[in-house]
């Protein structure tokens, strides 16, 4: 319950947080779909999904439905892509 701690808003330190499916594991490598992050980011810890904390369905971003709104009717210049590798075989893999 720290100011250090993951899910404390009021974070003295830059790291990002994400829930994500973990669709499975090899060794140490983790197959997730979801991530938001780029290429060769560190995943520093993973949490358990816990409902009462991570759920949030009242959540919305407004640029974001926005521009899938002007996307479906066909006003914008947006793509929507699925959560897979750029050769379409499957989820991301992190680490």
């Amino acid at each position: 319950h720290g100011v250090f701690s993951t899910r404390s808003p009021d974070r003295p330190n830059p790291l990002g947080f994400a829930v994500v499916e973990l669709k499975g594991r090899e060794g140490r490598r983790l197959w997730v779909v979801g991530l938001d992050a780029i290429d060769g980011t560190p995943l520093i810890d993973l949490k358990p999904y816990s409902a009462d904390i991570d759920s949030v369905p009242e959540a919305r971003i407004g640029w974001f439905e926005e521009a899938k709104r002007r996307e479906e009717s066909a006003e914008g210049p947006f793509l929507f892509h699925r959560d897979v590798d750029p050769s379409g075989s499957g989820p991301l893999p992190i680490g």
